[in-house]
């Protein structure tokens, strides 16, 4: 994966991947890592095992961050605007929904945007549908839910790495 930041002694500073985010020809999708919310994780793994595998040319066409905000951490995976439908429907797979805006959180004291905004058209959320167990589920449901989630992750990790 290439780099967000030209500057190789640091990590890309929110300027950075905000000026990053801005380019057309890229399409980014966020999604919260922690605390865990369901299908980020499996379906950030399987773009970079199944779609832009490590030691492929395709593999330089995937750019990662994570991003603290809102006492979160948040990922944004961006990919050629060409690969978008594609990744729209893994994201289906892994039982996210794909909304087009950056998030948004909500609080009594009023909203509170992501600071990474994109062109106005090329950032997405990661959301779960409103049915999902996150949202119905007992607590052990929902650890249940991720418990599997995480461990479909180490599977396809160590796949990976048997076969390299």
């Amino acid at each position: 994966m290439h780099r967000l930041c030209a500057e190789t002694s640091g990590l890309p500073t929110l300027e950075d991947v905000q000026n990053f985010s801005e380019d057309p020809r890229y399409f980014h999708f966020v999604g919260l890592l922690y605390p865990p919310q369901p299908g980020v994780r499996i379906l950030f793994a399987r773009l970079e095992h199944d779609i832009f595998s490590p030691g492929t040319p395709r593999y330089e066409l995937l750019k990662a961050t994570v991003i603290g905000w809102s006492h979160k951490e948040w990922a944004m995976i961006s990919t050629p605007k060409q690969e978008a439908g594609l990744v729209q429907k893994l994201a289906v797979q892994c039982g996210l929904l794909v909304a087009q805006g950056e998030p948004v959180m909500n609080y009594p004291e009023g909203s509170e945007r992501f600071p990474i905004r994109g062109n106005g058209s090329n950032i997405f959320t990661l959301l779960n549908p409103p049915n999902h167990i996150l949202f119905s589920g007992s607590v052990e449901e929902i650890r249940d839910v991720i418990s599997r989630e995480i461990l479909q992750v180490l599977t396809l990790n160590q796949c990976w790495d048997s076969r390299n």
